[in-house]
């Protein structure tokens, strides 16, 4: 028997249900998807964790039941049908209920892992940013001592070339 027909076998037994379809049956049929089936956690911490908040809820529905149902205990017949009927909807509104935690909780979880996705990205994006606006400054730095070199090129080029001129006059007043 596989973990998901075991499962169900199980659900079936608790609920006393009808037994569950023949083996040769879609799988589709057997469980339909609602909404308040949740992914189950990867992590058995997690597992752990979600089974202890089920728990919990549950002694404290419990807890509180017994208290109600002893104060307002009747020897009615209907009244205690109708007490049944509420409380196993008082049921399903606490699973419910403690579905919800599990889904704010997971969702929870994963909005601190984009936070914090979101914040390693920032600082990466900032180290870039930095990296090119130093690489930047060092080509500009370049840039600038290469034109100032070359300013002081052409002044000397211009001396000199002065000089000869002034040479080449003396030369031919001589």
């Amino acid at each position: 028997m596989s973990g998901s027909a075991a499962l169900s076998a199980a659900k079936n037994r608790r609920t006393g249900s009808a037994p569950p379809n023949p083996p040769g049956s879609s799988k589709m049929s057997q469980q339909p998807i609602t909404e308040q089936q949740i992914p189950a956690p990867k992590n058995p911490l997690q597992i752990l964790y979600l089974h202890e908040l089920r728990l919990n809820e549950l002694e404290k529905f419990n807890a509180e039941n017994e208290t109600q149902g002893n104060d307002k205990q009747s020897n009615d017949k209907q009244g205690n049908d109708k007490q049944g009927n509420d409380k196993q909807g008082n049921d399903k509104r606490v699973i419910n209920k403690i579905d919800n935690e599990v889904v704010i909780k997971t969702l929870t979880d994963k909005i601190s892992q984009l936070e914090q996705q979101c914040y390693m990205l920032k600082n990466e994006l900032t180290k870039i940013m930095s990296f090119a606006m130093e690489t930047n400054r060092a080509f500009l730095l370049y840039k600038n001592d290469k034109e100032t070199q070359e300013k002081k090129e052409k002044q000397e080029q211009r001396v000199l070339e002065q000089r000869v001129l002034e040479q080449q006059i003396q030369i031919q007043e001589q």
